[in-house]
């Protein structure tokens, strides 16, 4: 049986600009973001799941490693912009290198056949990012998160929801995380929270392939940056 994970790199090897699309329909969600993250921007940087999309200044980095499952997006590859066909829980970095990780809109995309290999995945692929980071280094994750009772449904639906996906939608099956849950990996990882902020992200959001009024959507998107102990 394929992986979840295999039919996410599958959609995204035939949609390209599934990402351009996302940038278009959230332009205050990535502003904001790009704003927290160009304070951080320096040396090495390791933007793992970018599909392409870099909101950010690049010239602030020395090399920007774009990591990412899909080749999609190489051409995005450029003077001090590296692309690599790789997976955040097998990065193919040496150790320490990294002085800055992004991850924008990628966790939820870890989601896999069982809750079990799913949440496998969040915990292998921290580990492996701490590996790569230079004591000191940062972690920068923007993320759509869910309150954490929903979090718990989630999980406890996770068949279910498996089932409503192969029936209902044509994109592989997403699990969105609790801030709560992506904190408490991350510190088990090795990292150390520096700040957990909510950024704008509009009016209308678009979920499941419609756009619906933010306010009877259960997600809120997270700016979390952490720092390697």
């Amino acid at each position: 049986m394929s992986s979840n994970i295999h039919k996410t790199k599958e959609y995204f090897d035939a949609n390209p600009t599934h990402f351009k699309h996302a940038v278009e329909e959230y332009p205050i969600m990535y502003r904001e973001a790009a704003e927290r993250i160009n304070k951080h921007i320096k040396g090495n940087v390791l933007d793992i799941g970018s599909g392409g999309i870099l909101n950010y200044d690049t010239k602030k980095a020395k090399n920007v490693f774009l990591v990412d499952i899909t080749t999609a997006n190489k051409e995005r590859a450029g003077k001090n912009i590296i692309f690599m066909n790789s997976d955040m829980r097998n990065l193919g970095i040496r150790d320490e290198k990294i002085d800055i990780v992004i991850m924008q809109h990628l966790l939820h995309h870890l989601a896999d056949n069982t809750l079990q290999k799913t949440l496998r995945n969040l915990e292998e692929g921290f580990k492996e990012t701490q590996r790569v980071v230079k004591k000191e280094g940062k972690i920068m994750i923007v993320e759509g998160c869910v309150p954490l009772t929903f979090d718990y449904l989630q999980r406890a639906l996770f068949p279910l929801n498996k089932r409503l996906y192969k029936w209902l939608f044509s994109f592989p099956m997403v699990l969105q995380y609790s801030k709560e849950k992506i904190v408490r990996e991350l510190k088990k990882a090795g990292f150390e929270i520096e700040s957990v902020e909510v950024i704008k992200d509009g009016d209308i959001l678009p979920i499941f392939g419609l756009n619906l009024p933010r306010k009877y959507i259960p997600l809120k998107h997270y700016c979390i940056i952490a720092k390697k102990n």
